[in-house]
Parts: C-alpha cells; sequence; structure tokens
C-alpha cells in the first residue's frame, strides 16, 4: 500500500486528484482484532473521506459483516463522525460469491448497506484496464 496504494484507491472509484491526497497505515496483519487490513488518511482531514480496505483472498463467509462491524467500531472509536469509503478487494470471484449478503437486521438494510461498499474483483480486469487505472496496479 505504501508503493500503491493511490493506485488502488482509483481502482474502488477515488477521483485521481482525490486519490493523491491519501498516506496509508497497515492497521493489522490477520491478528483475531476487528479492525480493517488497510486504513487510508486523508492528509488534510477536512478534505477527504477515511478509507476502509479488506484484502480477500480466501472464503469468508462473513467478510461482508466483518467490514462493516470494522468500520463502524473505527469511527466509533476516533470518534469520526463523517462519512468514510470502505471496500473489499476480492483476489477471485468465487470469494466474493461465497461471502454472504448482510441481513443482521432486516434485508433492506443490508442491502443498503452492500450498496455503500465497494467490491472489487481482481480477476475481472485486464492489465490493460488496470494500466489505464494507475501504472503501478
Amino acid at each position: 500500500m505504501h508503493v500503491s496504494g493511490k493506485a488502488v484507491l482509483k481502482l474502488i472509484g477515488l477521483d485521481h486528484s482525490e486519490a493523491e491526497q491519501y498516506i496509508f497505515k497497515s492497521v493489522v496483519l490477520k491478528e483475531k482484532r476487528l479492525e480493517t487490513d488497510v486504513e487510508g488518511i486523508p492528509l488534510f482531514e477536512k478534505d477527504s473521506k477515511k478509507v476502509f480496505i479488506e484484502f480477500q483472498a480466501y472464503r469468508h463467509e462473513f467478510i461482508r459483516y466483518n467490514l462493516a462491524a470494522k468500520v463502524l467500531t473505527a469511527c466509533s472509536q476516533e470518534k469520526h463522525p463523517d462519512e468514510v469509503v470502505a471496500a473489499i478487494i476480492f483476489t477471485e470471484n468465487e470469494f466474493k460469491e461465497k461471502a454472504l449478503p448482510v441481513k443482521a437486521f432486516f434485508e433492506q438494510l443490508g442491502e443498503k448497506l452492500l450498496q455503500q461498499i465497494k467490491e472489487i474483483v481482481l480477476t475481472d480486469y485486464n492489465l490493460k484496464e488496470l494500466m489505464d487505472t494507475d501504472p503501478k496496479l
């Protein structure tokens, strides 16, 4: 993420100029704690949204639940009341297909929540598409 984090932000849909305004920290390396893999922190807090990214390279049925819980926990702990960007980057489509929809409260709320989480499947992109987004990808 230190080398190509801005490119990843462009891949999940942030505007090119906005993506250039972030620094990154690895939050956790799969410890049993409720934290996302990567957090993108805007250089100028008031100008941009925080970004939370999960990289999913194996089958994990509750990844969407986990990401939602992690984002809400981080916002609560850091007292961040503003919008965030949340994304899951799946390495293969089968991992996305196995991820359960969120139905914790009721199905319509889960659907609205999932509309806010950007999901990328890396195998859906060819080399040209990745290079067009950002050569660092």
